[in-house]
Formats: structure tokens, sequence, C-alpha cells
């Protein structure tokens, strides 16, 4: 019933190649989502990233964060999702309990909220829960090793996610002037819309960044739905290792699978 767009998978990228460049732009021109291994990103793709082209797509950096202390050391460990409880471990960090029949990340849906990573991290088998801090912590911003990453990846702040089971962030949109959104472990799939399709969508309240609906639901269901059909929607997965940069101001509706931990950037200076 819906029709998503492809996602560009740019697998021969080189640096210095004139037709990446042009395949490059060809993505943009046809408004896909790009898929860039990291090492292999042409340099148009830098300004592209740093806000200076104004026509910005989504796109997948694949596995540029594998090369961090953070995944080689949690990639020693057998089990993912223990590895990073410890290495977040927060006691102050507030943690949303959320309904069985509810998944959605959002506050008004918990029915209490706890206090402390390990609850999160521990209790997964018995809650529904959801953990979100803008504050991710010394070590941690260490064995992430930003600086060694490409410059559009600095300065930003970067805040981490944690759920132990499904979880829905809802349709909505940031004003940060593009944003990064990474994945540890888990998985994270990405349904994107761009600004102008705000016409077509019902939002929670006139100056709310939030539609109503949740569009995954109807697309898992094959639910008609008006606002929906007249979109143009993009779904992209975001795989470990992986960030999703997400331009200013396009809608998006992220589905986490269960234990799955990420991280995402914003500009400083600029809110949601």
């Amino acid at each position: 019933m819906y029709t998503f767009l492809p996602v560009e998978e740019c697998t021969n990228l080189q640096t210095t190649s004139s037709q990446a460049m042009e395949k490059f732009r060809k993505c943009r021109r046809e408004k896909n989502v790009l898929v860039c291994p990291s090492d292999s990103i042409p340099r148009i793709y830098h300004s592209f990233m740093e806000n200076k082209d104004k026509s910005q797509r989504p796109c997948i950096i694949k596995g540029i964060l594998n090369k961090t202390p953070l995944m080689k050391n949690m990639k020693r460990d057998p089990n993912h999702w223990d590895y990073l409880g410890k290495q977040f471990h927060d006691e102050n960090l507030p943690v949303y309990v959320i309904s069985q029949r509810e998944f959605h990340a959002t506050p008004e849906y918990a029915k209490k909220i706890e206090l402390g990573s390990k609850w999160l991290f521990d209790q997964h088998k018995h809650h529904t829960a959801i953990g979100q801090n803008p504050n991710i912590p010394k070590q941690v911003m260490t064995s992430l090793d930003i600086p060694s990453l490409p410059r559009y990846l600095h300065n930003k702040s970067w805040s981490w996610w944690a759920n132990n089971k499904e979880q829905n962030s809802g349709l909505h949109y940031d004003t940060n002037n593009g944003g990064y959104l990474g994945v540890l472990t888990g998985q994270k799939k990405a349904l994107l819309m761009p600004p102008g399709d705000i016409k077509h969508l019902p939002m929670k309240s006139m100056n709310s960044n939030r539609s109503s609906i949740f569009a995954w639901e109807h697309i898992k269901e094959n639910k008609f739905h008006p606002s929906l059909s007249k979109t143009t929607m993009y779904e992209a997965t975001i795989q470990p290792g992986d960030i999703l940069y997400i331009p200013h101001k396009w809608f998006h509706e992220i589905e986490s699978s269960p234990k799955t931990v990420g991280i995402s950037g914003w500009n400083i200076g600029n809110g949601a």
C-alpha cells in the first residue's frame, strides 16, 4: 500500500573519482537516501555534511564507528548489551517505564520513572523501558574518540539512548541544523519524510514538532491513512557502527529493536 523511495548503495565511491562525485550528485537529485562506506566518501560529501549544501538529503555512513576503541572493545565481549550497561553506568539516569501496550518513547506514555542505568540494563526481562541522557559518560566519550572521526562530527552535543524492548520514537522533526544518529548495538529502522510533507501530516498542536500519527504502525499493519499516502517516504536501516545523518526539519520516526544502544549528535546551540 505504501511506497518507499530506494536507498542508493554507493559501494564503489572513491575520494578522487569524478564518477563517484557524479553518482553522489545524482543520488541527491533523485532525492534518495545515500549509503556511503565510511572510508570512501567523496570530498563533495564533506561540504554536504557541513551544511554548506542546502539541498540536503539523509545519508547513512556505514561502519564509521567500528574503528573506535569503544566498538572494538565491545566486540570482544559476547554480551554487547551487558558490556555497554557497564560503560554507560549512571545512577541518576531517568528511565521511562512504558506499559506493555505502548512502545513509544515520549514521556506521556510512561507509567512511571525509575532512576539508574543499572535498573534499565538489569530489569529488561520484566519491563518495557527506555533511558535517555544528554550527557555521555566521560569514559565513553574517550573511547568513542570523536576527534579521530571526520570533522563534521566534531563540536556536536552528544546524547545516548538505550531501550530494552522494541521502541518507537514517534514521527517528529528536529530544528538542529542537521543531526546524527548512530547505533552501538541492536538496530534502528528510520522512516524519513522531507520537511515539505508537514502540509500532509496532522500535528499534535500548531506549534508542535510531533505528528499525531505513528506511521510505522500503519505500515506494518498495512492500514491506509490518507495523510501518509500523500507523503514521500524513505526507509533506512542503521546497523551497529553506522551513523544516519538527518537533515534539518526532516521528519523521522525511529523504530529500535530490543536491546539497542544508540548515540545522537546535534549541532551545539540548536534546540529541538
